[in-house]
């Protein structure tokens, strides 16, 4: 076997006082001496050493000790050093490749308004957004743990359980977006990590027909008639229905004899909140509630904002206390005890069959839910409605603004 190191006689006009020359094998690497003793004591140390350790690089004393230490402790774990140096190395690449919070959220939110993301729901992902760097300023996305996020949201206000829970499952969005492969700016998703919170089962609190709901529509301004019974009468979302413009409101002249209903409501998928398209009938109740209104075109309700303020204020007038979500659950109750249809519920509200059965399911008794469906303008006295209560005869000739014997649509 070839020594590592050796040596061999040198001689060069130039350096006359140099007489050998000391070659290491692996490198070609050269030093040279005066003196055979020097060069045989220098090939002697170096095989030694190579020997003992090897002819790579030079570890110092201070690294040695340092490596027995680390592997000493790693055992305990069954963990080697070249383990945690892997672990160590993969989250060094991680940090380099991550960002800060405001970045990530800038850029989810300018995709999904790309991707035609509604308004409101990129408005609640930028306020989480800036609450989350407020309280962690300048720490990458990498370096946010499942703790961090359940701190994070056990600190915000109106922490309820579904609130706690919608809002965990916005930042598992956000998360998701960050830990996709073709960004990389974390390893997971620190969101999924957090336990959902334990929401209390309770049933879902509604309107009753005579004592609340002809209350409130006796009340109400006249400019919320259409809103507010769009919402009773048809369990339309009240963010869907401050977008809808009265071309979407399908109401005929006479009813049809197919489906017994007055038209329908139509909710582009672009309005509908799970972006999908859906009809509503109009029941024959809610006909006579809209025909006051109706019009080719134009804003079928104020703004969302609008909207609430002049509902607490109808609310006051008649002296009720207001449930959540009250004329939308108020419709898939008495709607199901009325006409026995979930599959049908569940489309028209743009929900699923289980939350319908769930939600709604035995709430009311079927005698309520015929009263429910009795309610007119004429039943609470709505003199500023009564002169186009009833519906005009369906004219004799025909013509794009008459109807056919099945009913056209109203064309104002």
């Amino acid at each position: 076997m070839k020594k590592p190191f050796y040596f061999r006689g040198y001689s060069n006009r130039a350096r006359p006082y140099y007489k050998y020359v000391g070659i290491e094998r692996s490198t070609g690497k050269k030093e040279f001496f005066r003196t055979k003793v020097e060069v045989l004591t220098w090939e002697h140390l170096h095989n030694t050493e190579a020997m003992r350790d090897g002819t790579g690089p030079k570890i110092s004393l201070e690294l040695r000790v340092s490596i027995l230490r680390w592997q000493q402790k790693l055992a305990s774990f069954g963990e080697t050093l070249d383990d945690a140096c892997a672990t160590r190395y993969r989250f060094l690449q991680q940090r380099a490749k991550s960002c800060e919070i405001p970045r990530l959220f800038r850029e989810l939110i300018e995709k999904k308004r790309r991707d035609g993301g509604k308004d409101a729901h990129l408005r609640r992902i930028e306020k989480l957004g800036k609450a989350l760097d407020e309280m962690f300023p300048g720490k990458l996305v990498s370096e946010l743990t499942g703790a961090d996020i359940e701190n994070f949201l056990a600190s915000l206000p109106g922490g309820a359980p579904k609130t706690f829970n919608t809002r965990r499952t916005l930042l598992a969005i956000v998360f998701h977006y960050a830990n996709n492969k073709k960004r990389g700016y974390c390893s997971g998703n620190p969101a999924g990590d957090v336990d959902r919170a334990k929401e209390p089962k309770k049933r879902v609190e509604i309107l009753q027909p005579i004592g609340e709901l002809k209350k409130l529509l006796a009340a109400a301004s006249l400019e919320m008639i259409p809103t507010l019974t769009i919402e009773a009468f048809a369990g339309i979302r009240r963010s869907e229905i401050c977008k809808l413009d009265w071309r979407e409101i399908e109401l005929r002249r006479e009813i049809d004899p197919e489906t017994g209903k007055y038209g329908e409501i139509f909710v582009p998928a672009e309005k509908a909140k799970t972006g999908l398209d859906r009809r509503v009938p109009i029941e024959p109740n809610l006909a006579q509630w809209l025909w006051p209104f109706a019009k080719p075109s134009g804003r079928v309700a104020p703004t969302e904002q609008q909207y609430n303020y002049r509902r607490r204020k109808a609310v006051a007038a008649a002296g009720m206390k207001w449930p959540f979500n009250a004329l939308r659950h108020s419709y898939g109750s008495y709607w199901l005890a009325r006409f026995k249809d979930i599959g049908a519920l569940a489309e028209q509200m743009g929900n699923s069959p289980t939350i319908i059965y769930k939600h709604y399911r035995r709430v009311v008794r079927s005698d309520e839910a015929v009263e429910y469906w009795k309610i007119t303008p004429s039943q609470i006295g709505r003199s500023d409605l009564a002169n186009v209560i009833e519906f005009p005869p369906a004219p004799q000739s025909s013509s794009p603004e008459s109807s056919d014997e099945t009913g056209q649509l109203i064309s104002a």
